[in-house]
């Protein structure tokens, strides 16, 4: 990561700590978006797939987050991967996130025949029809998850436990 706010890796883990104590939300949603867009730019150069595993479970929440907070639910399975959707399940999971892992796979059961979450191109089909029908079957879980807020204290102790993934020394 190269930054020149921050003199070392080092620096900015022992920021990114004391922020997680003293509560900063705003330092520490400034430096989710940094390390997040890092992630993003890794993508679009290559693809989900040049990222570590490690890597995939930060860039999912993140990604999951802004898509359901800009659009809900409905977007969020529109426009998201297979891979994206799994690795965002098993992110919270990880993270320690259940109330944002329970909301997700309660939307992932408003499919017909789910559990499993129908492959994507069988999900837009559906959202498709809903969208047609005027139909949000996600509303309520949406609200909740306003409710609830991101995992971006989780996320950012996940990264601060697996530095090498994220951080040059």
């Amino acid at each position: 990561m190269n930054n020149d706010q921050y003199k070392s890796s080092r620096e900015l883990l022992e920021q990114v700590e004391s922020c997680l104590i003293s509560d900063d939300f705003n330092t520490l949603n400034s430096i989710d978006i940094e390390v997040c867009s890092l992630l993003q730019k890794k993508c679009s150069d290559h693809s989900f797939d040049a990222l570590t595993a490690v890597q995939k479970l930060c860039l999912a929440t993140f990604n999951a987050e802004g898509q359901i907070a800009g659009g809900g639910l409905f977007d969020f399975f529109q426009y998201t991967s297979d891979v994206e959707v799994h690795a965002t399940l098993e992110a919270y999971e990880v993270f320690g996130a259940p109330d944002l892992l329970k909301l997700i796979q309660k939307a992932i059961k408003k499919f017909p025949k789910s559990p499993p979450l129908p492959d994507h191109s069988t999900r837009e089909e559906i959202l498709d029809v809903w969208f047609d029908k005027d139909k949000d079957p996600f509303s309520k879980l949406d609200d909740k998850f306003h409710d609830i807020g991101s995992a971006l204290r989780e996320r950012l102790k996940f990264v601060t436990v697996h530095p090498e993934h994220f951080f040059n020394s």
